[in-house]
């Protein structure tokens, strides 16, 4: 047997075993890993610090994410925007998928932009200090035809857990569904309209932080892991 024919035959069996590996897990009898927890818009503030909400905006675009997408992914979806006294505007969503399995998985934004038009100009790891601890997130530049500029910070969390990329998240996942778990999960995105990323970033950061600060102690488990 040749080496070609022995890379195939590898390749073949490790295709085979990851297919019957992934129908073992999804169709186990499996549990979910956290209650329900409460609406969304029962639970985050319409005032988080010197943000308030701002009810009727015609300043701000709409998501990136299409209605149908959004109802069949996610079990609860929140999208405000909110105002400073200075005039600064911060977009929130938040989407919670109660079932993270194959199919049910949140979206990341490198992937709702695009498919809205926008381009990705980069994308990368970074942290913000929140009480003495790093909240891992990724930070996204998008453009949208060179005039809309749309900095974005998000995070996600999986049953109360920050994980970054989808290796940490896939290795999560089969941790748990080895025990009959099914584990949900969190999106936080927050956004503004700022061609500068550094000034950008900074009114994000103050944000988050105002808006962890602003939870009672479980939902900021949920949003934030261990803070």
């Amino acid at each position: 047997m040749n080496n070609k024919l022995i890379t195939h035959t590898i390749l073949c069996f490790l295709m085979l075993f990851s297919a019957l590996f992934t129908w073992y897990l999804t169709s186990k009898d499996s549990k979910i890993n956290f209650s329900a927890p409460e609406k969304l818009a029962m639970t985050i503030p319409a005032k988080i610090g010197e943000w308030t909400e701002e009810v009727q905006n015609t300043n701000v675009v709409v998501n990136p994410e299409l209605e149908a997408s959004v109802n069949r992914l996610y079990s609860d979806v929140l999208s405000r925007t909110y105002v400073n006294n200075k005039g600064d505007r911060i977009m929130l969503v938040i989407a919670y998928g109660e079932d993270q399995r194959e199919g049910n998985a949140l979206h990341y934004p490198e992937v709702c932009y695009p498919a809205q038009g926008f381009v990705i100009d980069s994308s990368k790891d970074d942290s913000i200090l929140i009480a003495n601890k790093d909240l891992r997130v990724r930070r996204v530049m998008t453009n949208h035809s060179q005039e809309r500029f749309e900095p974005v910070t998000y995070w996600t969390t999986l049953s109360g857990e920050v994980v970054r990329g989808n290796v940490e998240k896939k290795t999560k996942e089969i941790m748990k569904k080895w025990h009959g778990d099914v584990l949900d999960g969190y999106l936080i995105r927050v956004s503004t309209i700022d061609k500068n990323p550094q000034s950008a970033f900074s009114i994000q950061d103050s944000f988050i932080r105002e808006l962890i600060k602003s939870l009672d102690k479980g939902m900021a488990a949920r949003l934030a892991g261990d803070l």
